[in-house]
């Protein structure tokens, strides 16, 4: 049973979604549930912080009302739930986008290409169809970077070999940032655009110092936002190096209500 505290706790609170919030079915389990249903009781200002696009992001929690914020693009984009607006968009410059969607349609790589107004596909993807279904608009096909000059780019998507497209992106000192969120493929946002930055962002536009801040995740798209919070919490299905960047390592996972255990220990 979650205890529940009567005082107000003034603490803003980020949270991963994928491997964190999320079981391996992508559901919250209903031990997290009422550990957020409870931080949220308390006045604690709750904040997704994800990989995913917004749209993304929303499909997997919109069904619960206690997120405030989301930063989604790793931390290019932070939206208000309450205000439904844009608080802070850092993209891709229109230059950068074209070279590297010329890049990846010369050498024949999948792209995803993810802007304000639009959730483009370059090439093909075996993923493609359940990406399709999570978007609320389809997916436009994209064979020229001059379909894209017109869009506020804030992140790309590379589902196939990263190795190649970050050899591109190095050798023409790109002024991207790139971002490793699941065991396939990597990010690419814009300069030091990462979800730690975001979170800093967010914290000033609130008003919240360092010693309110709790950061929650498990993978290496969250080692900047752990070392940016007071307390930075590593899920235990946590690669080691995410750990390393941890005050504190969930004795349970994603699985586990481990979201539950982070939030009994230094929240309720």
């Amino acid at each position: 049973m979650v205890s529940r505290k009567t005082e107000q706790k003034r603490l803003l609170l980020a949270i991963d979604l994928d491997g964190t919030l999320l079981n391996d079915d992508l559901q919250v389990s209903e031990g997290n549930l009422r550990g957020l249903e409870a931080a949220k009781e308390a006045g604690v200002t709750i904040a997704i912080a994800t990989g995913r696009s917004l749209e993304s992001a929303m499909y997997a929690v919109d069904r619960y009302d206690f997120f405030d914020y989301t930063l989604c693009h790793n931390g290019g984009l932070v939206y208000d739930h309450a205000e439904k607006r844009r608080l802070h968009v850092n993209g891709i410059d229109k230059d950068t986008v074209r070279k590297i969607v010329e890049f990846c349609l010369s050498e024949g790589e999948s792209l995803y290409v993810r802007a304000l107004d639009l959730w483009g596909l370059i090439g093909q993807d075996s993923t493609a169809e359940k990406f399709i279904n999570l978007a609320d608009n389809p997916i436009k096909q994209i064979a020229s970077p001059a379909e894209l000059e017109e869009q506020d780019v804030i992140s790309l998507v590379v589902p196939g070999d990263r190795d190649k497209v970050r050899r591109f992106i190095e050798a023409n000192n790109l002024p991207v940032t790139t971002a490793i969120s699941a065991p396939q493929g990597m990010d690419i946002q814009g300069m030091d655009v990462n979800k730690g930055r975001a979170l800093q962002v967010l914290a000033e536009i609130l008003g919240f110092e360092r010693p309110e801040i709790i950061a929650i995740g498990n993978y290496f798209n969250d080692i900047e936002m752990l070392q940016v919070a007071n307390i930075g919490i590593a899920i235990a299905n946590s690669p080691t190096e995410v750990r390393g960047a941890a005050d504190y390592v969930t004795a349970n996972s994603n699985n586990e209500d481990g979201v539950l255990e982070a939030l009994q220990k230094f929240v309720l």
